[in-house]
């Protein structure tokens, strides 16, 4: 069957809507899950997330690991949304990310890229504890490198492990779907 022009993006634009409305699985009442975010620096998505699930009183407690700076740090507030900072060594990087699951009981991990080596160390450390990769900048579909002295063919690598090793997925962009990775 053939599809009609634009059937695609009005899929996309159905799903996009469904999620703006809050379409969402729900944690079973008295259930209180645990999330650690993975950045190597604070980001501002971060912070969105704590203010949204905040919003809807979902019975989350987040966690935040990172390699440089905590979000007030960085932004001048947001610390207070989260539960707890947990400071990362870039040189033992699967067993800090192993100890803040077991210390904080960690129920889920979201780690979002670029680079996209935290993901990599989550994936590594764990086979049942569940790795949500955002791919927020894709660099396969970048024309220059993410910082200056990067090991671009590393994090190409990185990137393809990251997005095939995860056990879900979130692309900021729709472009995310087809152009990061070829398999």
């Amino acid at each position: 069957m053939r599809r009609s022009e634009g059937y695609y993006e009005r899929v996309y634009a159905s799903y996009e809507k469904r999620w703006l409305l809050g379409f969402r699985c729900e944690v079973p009442e008295g259930i209180t899950m645990n999330v650690l975010f993975l950045r190597p620096q604070p980001a501002i998505r971060s912070l969105k997330f704590a203010l949204g699930f905040r919003s809807i009183d979902a019975d989350l407690r987040l966690y935040h690991g990172y390699t440089s700076k905590t979000v007030t740090e960085f932004y001048g507030y947001g610390d207070e949304y989260f539960e707890g900072f947990i400071k990362l060594d870039l040189n033992n990087l699967e067993d800090d990310i192993q100890e803040a699951v077991f210390r904080n009981h960690i129920d889920v991990i979201h780690s979002q890229n670029a680079p996209d080596f935290l993901t990599v160390s989550a994936i590594k450390a764990f086979d049942d504890v569940p790795v949500i990769h955002d791919n927020q900048d894709a660099i396969s579909l970048r024309k220059t490198p993410y910082y200056l002295g990067a090991d671009v063919v590393q994090q190409l690598v990185d990137e393809r492990t990251a997005n095939t090793g995860c056990d879900a997925r979130i692309h900021a962009v729709r472009q995310g779907w087809t152009g990061t990775y070829r398999l």
